[in-house]
């Protein structure tokens, strides 16, 4: 029996996760209203163990990395 070797090719993507502070700034420290109000509503939807709350603070995540990069 021959042996098959795939090549898989991983992208890294990993990011230092920003502190609750850093969210929370979202909420005050934003000069964009919509930021603010989505954050607001991020973090109210965080809180909690379900699947809507995980992906909550995956959206957070995201939005705190997407404004720091402007």
């Amino acid at each position: 029996m021959a042996a098959k070797t795939r090549r898989l090719k991983l992208r890294d993507y990993s990011t230092v996760a920003p502190t609750e502070e850093e969210i929370a700034g979202l909420t005050t420290q934003s000069n964009d209203p919509l930021i603010k109000r989505v954050a607001a509503r991020l973090m109210d939807e965080s809180q909690g163990n379900d699947e809507t709350a995980a992906t909550a603070r995956v959206a957070l995540r995201e939005l705190y990395t997407a404004t720091r990069s402007n």
